[in-house]
């Protein structure tokens, strides 16, 4: 990440994968990036998130620079649909 960065100029980093919340240390990784990237003025974006992996923490992480993108992933449209297939969480969550 470190050799990207300086190689490239960008400003953002994201850790692309399925469905990044997956990563168990997620939370953990995300703090010790911002903490490094916040100085340099680098942001972090994580795409594919899915509703019950996305915490307070990791939104407070990835704003810390400056409001980015992360993308909430909530399997199906309707509510019924994720009900048959065991992703149990309302519209409203």
């Amino acid at each position: 990440m470190r050799d990207a960065l300086n190689a490239s100029g960008q400003d953002d980093v994201s850790l692309l994968s399925l469905s990044a919340g997956d990563y168990l240390c997620l939370e953990e990784l995300s703090r010790t990036l911002m903490t490094e990237l916040t100085g340099k003025r680098v942001a972090l974006s994580l795409p594919s998130m899915r509703v019950e992996t996305l915490s307070p923490e990791i939104i407070d992480q990835i704003r810390r620079v400056r409001k980015t993108g992360f993308t909430i992933a909530p399997e199906t449209g309707s509510e019924s649909l994720r009900k048959r297939i065991n992703k149990i969480y309302s519209d409203e969550n």
